[in-house]
């Protein structure tokens, strides 16, 4: 009964849904679905109901995935389900993961990680580890893939009876060990091969048999590698007997690829390129141009070895072609992700930019009611509140200026990839033609001297065509790399002029002294203004400056933390430790200062008892890598404080992305990178990295 229950939830669920879902061809309308997810009841059984409608829809429908998910996490936490929570953190994760992006696919993965391992959710934590494992064997760092996998075995062994998918996970550690095969030899195979037999054992023992096609299928490729042709052929053989049995047919997606190449290595190229084409027909079916792709450059390699070029050509054009497909339906799909939430952020900031305006006027009226009525030190009040709010409102300004010369540089790199298209195109239309030159010149070569005059003319006639079309590319590279190099400048400018002093904190700071002059603390007020001062002249004669050495930034951040202290009653530990090798280095002026406000604005050292921040200077692979720890409660604030915390991690990650030439790793691990709790136990751990310069 309580199956029917819930195979009823799900459908009723799934009814109410997909009536706001077109067909899989179409975009779903995002404001629709809001709007039905609202209207669905908040329990366990619908929320998993709705998710598993989120995991059927096509992959390009990415909005409405995030969308659904975060729903679930934010349904599944109101009425305390961590499955559900467990469950849609771990599926966000993996959807970064798919958009290439790393750092958000790790955070959520850990937020899965730590929900199911409180919760003694043993399965969903085992799941969770394998998709972290997947996310670092992407950035080809397979020994920490290997890690995670290990560990994720672990907990499926140990902990639960359900041996269901353990079979997959023994696979995939033998295939992180596979990757990590630089010089192949039959010791290395067999290693791998040890943990392909763990797995066929225990999926064979759960009676996982989906899995089981998967890792004999696998396990068949590294026997044809080996060279060992007659036990692939075994276990390609096995295979077909399990798919024929499940009556799936798209397991025969990769088992024709495997089948063709075991026959490509043993010189049978006619057997080959039969079983290339069987899988092509099934996989055209599905449209995964990525499998599709593998299966030209196969057949591209055959017909070459048995000497029929223009197949062999024809083939090569096809595989370029889906490759070219693959990669660019993926960069769309992350660009339009991204272009999403800066045009929401947009939005967020003209609303913001418009209630300052609104305050402004109030507090007009406000200041000139309390001129009337003869209270000045009000009116004083009220005219420093419109100072400061005017100064946000420019601020503000600034900022919308900035995210239009982003958008500017965005709506660039798309005329950028259309051009690149047009001009693939373009390729594509001479390589047709040259293939065709080849086919007249192969048919009418016997009709003499006359027919060889008209292939030169044909011939000539591209050439002309191949020039102008090199000389129109090179025109429009050059103008790219012009406007390309304008936005640079801009960007560097607006990073400059913004990684100065914090208008905030210059703010705060003058309201503070202002509040001591008024109860009588001459002396503190002093004291404060004369350390304000040094600040201020000091990061203005820095701000012309690309780099500085690193013993003068480290001076400045002693005399800010001197200047702060007087909130905490000098009950705030600040430590700088310089590692022997990061001595005598420089670094670009006002990098570190940022975090160390943020600590102390954002992350309530004040409720902490010993409060403490702690830097950490050190090279790591020749870079200088800069480390920021403290204990306050982690970034966790209102939507106004996160705004002001987004903007200055902004500007870093700008002028970082300057500094690394928009690169976003380096070494296998990210430029910048933020943990924050709950993913740690107490406080934010903040770690970048600089281009290593020595002063000398």
């Amino acid at each position: 009964m309580k199956k029917i229950k819930v195979f009823f939830i799900v459908l009723l669920t799934c009814s109410t849904l997909f009536t706001v879902l077109p067909a899989q061809s179409q975009n779903i309308n995002t404001d629709s679905l809001q709007n039905a997810l609202r209207k669905l009841k908040a329990d366990s059984a619908t929320i998993f109901a709705t998710m598993l409608t989120g995991f059927k829809m096509p992959n390009k429908n990415i909005e409405a995935k995030f969308l659904i998910y975060n729903w679930g996490v934010e349904q599944s936490q109101k009425i305390n389900c961590p499955a559900g929570v467990a469950l849609g953190y771990r599926i966000i994760g993996l959807l970064h993961r798919d958009l290439l992006n790393s750092d958000e696919a790790v955070i959520n993965l850990h937020k899965a990680i730590a929900v199911a391992e409180k919760n003694k959710l043993y399965k969903y934590q085992a799941q969770a580890l394998d998709g972290l494992a997947g996310v670092y064997k992407s950035r080809k760092a397979y020994d920490k893939a290997i890690e995670y996998e290990k560990q994720a075995i672990a907990v499926q062994e140990n902990n639960t009876k359900d041996i269901l998918g353990l079979g997959s996970l023994y696979f995939n550690l033998g295939t992180f060990y596979y990757y990590t095969i630089s010089n192949p030899s039959t010791a290395d195979y067999e290693y791998v091969l040890t943990y392909f037999r763990k797995a066929v054992k225990i999926a064979e023992a759960a009676k996982d048999t989906i899995s089981l096609v998967q890792i004999i299928n696998g396990t068949s490729n590294i026997y044809t590698e080996l060279g060992r042709y007659d036990t692939a052929e075994l276990y390609l053989n096995k295979t077909e007997q399990l798919i024929s049995k499940l009556k799936m047919q798209r397991l025969y997606n990769n088992f024709y690829l495997n089948k063709g190449r075991l026959f490509q290595s043993k010189k049978e190229y006619a057997k080959a390129i039969e079983a290339f084409n069987t899988g092509l027909l099934l996989i055209k079916k599905d449209n995964d141009k990525g499998l599709e792709s593998s299966y030209y450059g196969r057949l591209s390699k055959s017909y070459a070895e048995l000497g029929d070029t223009i197949s062999a050509y024809k083939y090569f054009k096809l595989y370029d072609e889906a490759l070219f497909v693959v990669n660019n339906e993926e960069k769309l799909r992350t660009t339009a992700l991204i272009d999403g939430q800066f045009q929401k952020e947009k939005k967020d900031r003209e609303i913001a930019r418009l209630n300052n305006d609104q305050k402004i006027k109030q507090l007009e009226l406000e200041k000139q009611e309390a001129v009337i009525a003869g209270n000045f030190l009000e009116a004083k009040r009220k005219e420093d509140q419109i100072k400061l709010l005017s100064q946000e409102k420019e601020l503000q300004d600034l900022e919308l200026v900035q995210q239009e010369q982003i958008l500017a540089k965005n709506q660039l790199q798309a005329t950028t990839d259309s051009q690149q298209i047009q001009l693939g195109k373009q390729a594509g239309v001479l390589q047709e033609k040259q293939i065709s030159n080849q086919k007249r010149t192969r048919n009418y070569l016997i009709g003499g001297l006359a027919l060889l005059g008209l292939l030169a003319f044909i011939l000539y006639r591209n050439i002309t065509a191949k020039k102008k079309a090199y000389t129109q590319l090179q025109y429009k590279s050059e103008q790219i790399k012009e406007q390309a190099l304008q936005l640079s400048k801009q960007a560097k400018q607006i990073a400059q002029f913004q990684s100065q002093m914090n208008p905030h904190f210059v703010y705060n700071a003058l309201h503070n002294i202002q509040g001591l002059v008024l109860i009588d603390e001459k002396n503190k007020a002093n004291s404060q203004i004369q350390s304000l001062a040094q600040l201020m002249r000091k990061t203005f004669a820095n701000a012309d400056k690309d780099d500085i050495p690193l013993e003068e930034e480290i001076n400045y951040l002693n005399k800010y933390i001197e200047f702060e202290k007087t909130a905490f009653g000098n009950n705030l530990n600040f430590e700088v430790t310089v590692t022997k090798d990061a001595e005598g280095t420089q670094i670009p002026p006002m990098m570190i200062q940022p975090f160390i406000e943020n600590a102390i604005k954002h992350a309530e050292l004040k409720k902490v008892q010993n409060p403490y921040i702690k830097v950490l200077i050190e090279i790591e692979n020749n870079l200088l890598a800069i480390n920021i720890t403290d204990n306050g409660t982690g970034i966790k604030k209102d939507i106004a404080e996160t705004d002001k915390l987004s903007h200055s991690l902004s500007v870093i990650k700008s002028r970082l992305d300057l500094l690394f030439k928009g690169r976003a790793d380096v070494n296998n691990q990210p430029v910048f990178s933020v943990k924050t709790m709950p993913e740690l136990a107490e406080g934010t751990i903040v770690k970048f990295y600089l281009p290593l310069n020595y002063a000398y």
